[in-house]
């Protein structure tokens, strides 16, 4: 049996035509810390294809630049540890996006390596093709995946890429030399 003085009874029964809908994202309140933006797509795309850490190194490098409004900042590991970075995997993740041409650094024994953030040179428009970007080895009739510049990829990579190319010069000899046709994979 209800209790008859439960407010709960008393409410009005909540409709999805009553209640607010927010298609807006979210933005970060008065005193809360945010990332500013734009980030050029290509260049977020880029980090996001070095190994590791990099990514994470490439949000606080940009966070930190947003915050002095200038492209060349001073890498903190205070905000590094704030997204669960330490100081070796930041070591690793700054050297990818250096290798990769993102950024540029000057390191000094004992000081915080100075960062600064650098344009990337896009060959392909992004509205022709929102997915492309600079250096990548993807074409309409190549199978290989998305791989953003020689400069950034792993020797495995590497390997394996080169291996898929052997594979595929292969089997194009045999099925011209035998008429043979064999299953691509």
């Amino acid at each position: 049996m209800m209790d008859p003085l439960n407010p709960k009874r008393l409410a009005l029964p909540t409709s999805k035509a009553t209640q607010k809908t927010n298609t807006k994202p979210p933005r970060h309140k008065p005193g809360e810390k945010f990332l500013k933006g734009p980030i050029p797509w290509i260049w977020l795309v880029t980090a996001a294809h070095q190994p590791g850490k990099a990514l994470h190194v490439a949000i606080v490098l940009w966070f930190l630049a947003g915050v002095k409004r200038t492209r060349t900042v001073a890498l903190s590991g205070t905000v590094l540890r704030a997204l669960g970075v330490n100081r070796h995997s930041s070591y690793r993740g700054l050297a990818a996006l250096e290798q990769a041409g993102l950024v540029s650094v000057e390191r000094h024994p004992g000081r915080n390596p100075v960062v600064t953030l650098r344009e990337v040179m896009s060959t392909c428009h992004s509205r022709q093709n929102p997915h492309a970007y600079s250096g990548g080895l993807r074409s309409t009739s190549n199978p290989l995946p998305l791989i953003p510049s020689w400069q950034s990829v792993h020797k495995s990579s590497v390997n394996a890429v080169a291996s898929h190319l052997v594979m595929e010069s292969v089997l194009a000899v045999v099925e011209q030399t035998k008429g043979i046709t064999t299953r691509r994979g």
